[in-house]
This record gives structure tokens, C-alpha cells and sequence, in this order.
């Protein structure tokens, strides 16, 4: 992986990123303090001066030591903060005060020892005085940042990313493993993306990196303050899994499958046990992405449609029809990932 960078160009990086979500080759990443397989959550931040024009080392004092957590690989919620005010010396009068601010948010959320969803938020501000003295002689560089790293055990299926980007923050989010393909995906501009992939079975490091980096103003008009967030959450489905609930007012009447059965490559969908409600229908419709898939004529308590399309490598979107006696129509569809990568 390569190191996270100073920002590009919003546009330059925008574009880059929309397209690798767009196509699913997602690569890039930043720094973490944390080792493989360690499981850390830390808040943090530095100030440090260069040398000025004429060589005299400018100093800075007051860092403080960043605050650190376990992150929560077992499952649950855990939060870490930090802030400090650094102060930057150069020659007499030569003075920059410097704020920074972090906090890290880790929520991760297990099914059978196993990820099923989490939301990782890091919140980042640098910003410095430059007005005390004169125009500062020093090369300025204040960087607030958050790490959070941990392994986690998925099993095959389906991971679902959703990275937000906001104000002056960059970030990444991964997920990998020395041996397996996995996930990563880096944005140094404000935006709001999304990515679903393919993850073998086996034990990953779970990482979110966020940071704001203040460089000394080279103009009046340049910014002397970077803030914002880094927010990835994600869901894992297994193969042939449902990606959600069933939506719309036809549940009343019909049951959808919770997963494809992937061995049989069947979907199902199925009257209601309740009899009041099957004595309603006339005949319930299914379709499979859109195309008829069969129908149920003479609807009785939990009859059963099953359907063999679409294929097994192939994301699919259930659909019912519940056509009641008297001329109304109520549908209810669910959404469910490929049984294969």
C-alpha cells in the first residue's frame, strides 16, 4: 500500500476515486501506527518547525502524548480524544500558536464471531496564529490525525463500504490481508462514495486513518485552519445473503426468503400464515430482476413459489405482486447478493 499524501487537487482526486468505486478496483491508503493484527484506536497530533530562511532552527513545545484505546474487535463502541496547543519559536518576536484537536469513534458489530457491520468516524482540526509578530520565518507543519486499527474474522461474502469525506480531511479505509484480496479506498476531497466487494473467508486488519495537515500560509488568502471528518461504514453479507429488510406494503401478504438457498440456486417467496390475509389474494406475481419468475393462482397459507433464476454469480432482487380480490395491488421486494465472487 502507499503512503497517504498531502491532498491533490479536490478535482484530480474526486475523479480518481469516483472512478475506481465505479469499477471496484479500489487501491490506495495512509499510515497507521498500529502493526498487523494489533487492535488500537488513538486520538493524536504534533506541531514541528523547520529551519527559517537563514538556517536558525526554529523549536516547538507543548505536544502532548495522543490518547489510546483497544479498539472494539470483539464488538461494541469505544471513543478516544485529544487536543493540545503547541507553540512554534523561531527568532524574537518569531511565534506561532498552534491548536489541534482529534477524536476517534470505533463501532464494530459481530454475528456468530464474525463482522457484520461497522462505522468508523475520525474528526480532525489543525489551526495556528499566524498573527503574533511578524509573518512567521518558520516552515510551519501542524498535523491532527486518528488510526484505528484491528483484526477481524469474516467469512465469505459480500462488504459493502461507504466512505464520507468532509471539509479539509483526508483519509482511507481498508480492509486486507497479506494472502487475500480485500478492500481499500483513500479521498483527500470532500465526498460521499460507496463499494461492494468479494472477501474470502479468512482474518483481516480492519483500518480507518484521518487526518488535517496545516502547512505555514504561503499568502494572505491561504487557510490557516484544516478541519473535518472521515467517516467509513460498512456491512458484510454472506454469499446468497439479503442485503436488507423486505420494503413496501406487500409483506403483509407475502414473506420473502432472508437468503438464496446458494446449493439449490433457488429464491423463495411465500404466502402469509395468516388465513384472514390469504383469503384477500387472487394470485401473487414474482419476478427476479425484473423479469416474471412465476405466480401463485390460487394463494393459500404458506404456499410456497420457488424460482431458479438468475444465476448463482449474479446479484439478484426478488419481487412480489400481491393482487387482492378487490383489484389493489401490493408488492414487496428484497434485494440479496451472488452466492459466488
Amino acid at each position: 500500500m502507499v503512503s497517504l499524501s498531502v491532498p491533490t487537487p479536490r478535482h484530480l482526486v474526486a475523479g480518481a476515486l469516483a472512478g475506481a468505486l465505479l469499477t471496484g478496483t479500489l487501491s490506495g491508503a495512509g499510515p497507521s501506527s498500529a502493526a498487523a493484527g494489533e487492535s488500537t484506536l488513538r486520538s493524536g497530533g504534533y506541531a514541528e518547525a523547520g529551519a527559517d530562511s537563514s538556517g536558525f532552527r526554529c523549536t516547538a513545545t507543548g505536544n502532548e502524548t495522543s490518547d489510546v484505546a483497544a479498539a472494539p474487535t470483539g464488538g461494541g463502541r469505544v471513543s478516544t480524544s485529544f487536543s493540545s496547543r503547541p507553540q512554534l519559536t523561531g527568532r524574537p518576536g518569531d511565534v506561532v500558536d498552534v491548536s489541534l484537536s482529534s477524536k476517534a469513534t470505533a463501532a464494530v458489530q459481530l454475528g456468530r464471531g464474525t463482522l457484520r457491520r461497522f462505522d468508523l468516524t475520525a474528526k480532525v482540526a489543525a489551526g495556528g496564529d499566524f498573527t503574533r509578530g511578524a509573518q512567521t520565518e518558520c516552515r510551519v507543519l501542524a498535523d491532527a490525525s486518528v488510526d484505528v486499527a484491528g483484526r477481524v474474522s469474516v467469512p465469505e461474502g459480500f462488504l459493502t463500504v461507504r466512505l464520507v469525506v468532509t471539509g479539509d480531511a483526508q483519509g482511507t479505509v481498508s480492509l486486507e490481508q497479506a494472502l487475500l484480496d480485500g478492500f481499500s479506498a483513500y479521498a483527500s476531497t470532500p465526498s460521499r462514495s460507496e463499494a461492494i466487494s468479494y472477501v474470502q473467508p479468512g482474518a483481516y486488519d480492519l483500518r480507518l486513518s484521518g487526518r488535517a495537515l496545516l502547512v505555514s500560509p504561503e499568502t494572505d488568502a491561504s487557510p490557516t485552519t484544516m478541519r473535518g471528518t472521515v467517516r467509513a461504514i460498512g456491512s458484510f453479507v454472506p454469499v446468497g445473503g439479503a442485503t436488507g429488510k423486505a420494503r413496501g406494503p406487500g409483506k403483509r401478504f407475502v414473506t420473502l426468503a432472508k437468503r438464496r438457498a446458494c446449493d439449490a440456486g433457488t429464491l423463495t417467496a411465500s404466502i402469509t400464515g395468516r388465513s384472514e390475509r390469504a383469503a384477500a389474494l387472487r394470485k401473487v406475481v414474482v419476478s427476479v430482476n425484473g423479469k416474471r419468475a412465476g405466480a401463485l393462482t390460487s394463494p393459500a397459507p404458506r404456499r410456497t413459489l420457488t424460482t431458479t433464476k438468475p444465476g448463482a454469480g449474479t446479484a439478484a432482487t426478488l419481487e412480489a405482486t400481491a393482487v387482492l380480490k378487490n383489484g389493489k395491488r401490493r408488492s414487496v421486494s428484497r434485494s440479496y447478493v451472488p452466492c459466488s465472487g
